[in-house]
This record gives C-alpha cells, structure tokens and sequence, in this order.
C-alpha cells in the first residue's frame, strides 16, 4: 500500500485519507470519516504547519462533517481556527474568509450564541454585498442566515423582509424548483406564521414541501425540514389531528435518514411528544 511504502504522514498519504474520508461521508459513514479525518488534520498540522492550505483543507472539511453530524460544540472551535488561518493567508475580507466567517457564525447560531453570531453574519453579508453584488447567491445566503438568526432571537418583524427580498432574487435568478429557492420558501414562513399570517405561511410551506418531495425524495433532510414546519404550522392553526401524522412521518424519516441521536430528530420527537400532550395522548 501506498501508506506503508511512502509512511503514515508523507503528503501523498495523507491525500489519499482525506479522499478516502470524502467518500466516506458521501455514503453516509461519518462516524470513519471522522477518525480519519481527524487523523489527517494532525498529520498536516505537524508536517506542514497550521497555516498550510492542505491544513486548511482538512480543518474545513472536518468542521463541515462534524456540523453536518449536529456536533456543533465540536465544530465551533475548529471553525475559528479556520477563520483566523484565512485571514492570514488570504486577508479579511477574501471570499474564502467570509465563508469560513458565515461557517462560524452558523454553528454559533446553532449553539444559540446569538450575540456572537451576530456581528460575524453581518461581516460576511456586507463583504459579500460589496464584493459580489446584492443579487449574488452568496449574498443571497448570507441575507438568509442573518434574517434566520434574527427570527431565532424573536425577531420576526425584522426577519420577514430580508427573507422575502432573498426569496424574490432566488427566485428571479436560480428559478422556482432550486434547492435555495425552495430552503427560502421555507425560511419566509417561519417568520409569517409567527406574526400570524397561517394561510400565506401554510401555502409557502406546501410548495416547498412539494417540490422537495419531487425533487429530493420523501426522505431528504430538507423535505423532513417541511414536513416538520407544515406540521408546526398546522398546530398553530389549531389543527392537532391534521399535524399529528406529519410529525409522526417527519420522525420516522428523521430517525432513519439522521440517526436517533442528532438534533434534527431530537427537536422532530421533542415536536411530536408536545403534540401528543396537547391532544391527550400521554401514553404515548
């Protein structure tokens, strides 16, 4: 083999590792992926120095898997990291940089750590705004991430614009059936439903969830996500009985699809027993 030929840690190894962990965690192996990626991670660290863009690579890729996993505790600091290695080696206000800012900002969001996050999302939307242009998919992101955090915070009525300003631009520049398009559709009746305007949240929520199930597939992440929120919504509506087979099939894909463990099907079970409390069934 070629690690028992050229060592553990020669660089031509460790590419074959990272690669090796990609494909892991394109078949849904994220715990191997994980081990050896970490492993990759050290092995350059020692090598080749923190500020290595092969460093840099491995510190990314193991964020995003470990975000991806729901391990955002463990993301975090690695995340940081990474921010302060980009404005290093490429300046504050590169492209990269602010991607590894948003990254940050997103696993904050996450953490709840809504004050910290705060500041770091509008640093990569007015980067991003000045660098791209305000109709640019990054730009677009960024604006979304900001409006979702805001909602988070209770924010509502300061959500609902930024969300329909990203929704309106997707649309016109990514079409209707886009995964952005979709995800925006989604994000704007958060904030709707929470200011109570149910039936254009209700509306925007079916269309997304439709079009997810077309295009993704009844057991995707992001169709669960739509699920999960029509079913929301119906309960807001007042109506338990519409939402309580939704919720049931939202956590049922949520637990094959995720794991019983993520966060994902934790908040989707969370969702369900408080259902369940409210129509009477406390047996279950």
């Amino acid at each position: 083999s070629r690690q028992a030929t050229l060592g553990p840690t020669h660089p031509d190894t460790l590419e074959l590792s990272h690669g090796l962990a990609a494909l892991l965690g394109d078949m849904g192996r994220h715990q191997e992926a994980e081990v050896l990626l970490q492993g990759v991670l050290e092995a350059r660290e020692t090598t080749l120095g923190p500020t290595h863009p092969d460093t840099l690579a491995s510190l990314i890729d193991l964020s995003a898997l470990l975000k991806l996993m729901g391990k955002s505790v463990q993301a975090e600091p690695l995340l940081a990291r990474a921010v302060r290695a980009q404005e290093e080696i490429n300046g504050p206000g590169h492209p990269d940089t602010l991607a590894s800012v948003s990254d940050l900002a997103m696993a904050m969001l996450a953490l709840r750590k809504y004050a910290e996050a705060e500041p770091l999302l509008r640093r990569a939307l007015n980067g991003r705004e000045a660098m791209l242009g305000a109709t640019h998919p990054l730009t677009l992101t960024s604006l979304n991430n900001l409006a979702m955090m805001l909602q988070a915070m209770g924010k509502h009525a300061e959500a609902e614009p930024l969300l329909r300003r990203a929704l309106d631009s997707r649309e016109e520049k990514l079409g209707p059936a886009h995964p952005d398009t979709l995800a925006s559709l989604n994000n704007l009746a958060m904030p709707l439903k929470a200011l109570g305007k149910h039936q254009e949240a209700q509306r925007l929520v079916r269309q997304s969830l439709q079009a997810r199930e077309e295009t993704l597939g009844p057991a995707h992440p992001d169709t669960l996500n739509s699920l999960n929120n029509l079913a929301m919504l119906l309960k807001a509506m007042g109506k338990p009985a519409d939402a309580e087979p939704l919720l049931r099939r939202a956590h049922e894909g949520c637990e094959k699809t995720l794991g019983p463990t993520h966060p994902g099907t934790l908040t989707s079970l969370n969702n369900l027993a408080m259902l369940l409390k409210t129509v009477g069934k406390f047996a279950e």
